[in-house]
């Protein structure tokens, strides 16, 4: 623990007010965000949602060393991944939608409640006015 004792003169108490400003007026530096994390997380953020129809993502021509930290951070937020290479040269890193993504996008809550109650009343409606259509029909 530091304990500061003023100076009868006050320079002290000064000293220590003018560091105050200055911590207040330093900022400290953004996070460095690593790309492949970034990758990652872009790839999670697509494929996650099943509104967006996105299944699988592909990033093309990457080094060896981002896309082995590319591949384990998707790995990582619970993607499916790959690595791939033709013939030499840069690799190639796919995602693809979790399990839990691609089975909730081909469940029947694809659209809220009221939303799917509404379009099942529309479509019965229309299915009402063509089967009186086909009966007026000489």
């Amino acid at each position: 623990m530091v304990s500061i004792v003023p100076a009868k003169d006050g320079a002290t108490v000064k000293e220590l007010k003018d560091l105050l400003v200055y911590a207040a007026e330093v900022q400290p530096s953004p996070p460095r965000i690593d790309p492949s994390q970034a990758r990652a997380r872009v790839a999670e953020a697509l494929l996650v949602d099943p509104a967006g129809g996105i299944t699988r993502m592909q990033y093309v021509g990457l080094p060896e060393n981002e896309a082995v930290s590319t591949l384990i951070a998707g790995r990582s937020l619970g993607l499916d991944g790959r690595a791939s290479r033709n013939g030499h040269g840069p690799l190639s890193v796919t995602f693809a939608a979790p399990r839990y993504a691609v089975a909730r996008a081909e469940s029947d809550d694809w659209a809220p409640a009221w939303l799917r109650d509404g379009w099942n009343a529309l479509w019965a409606r229309g299915q009402r006015i063509t089967r009186l259509l086909d009966r007026r029909a000489p």
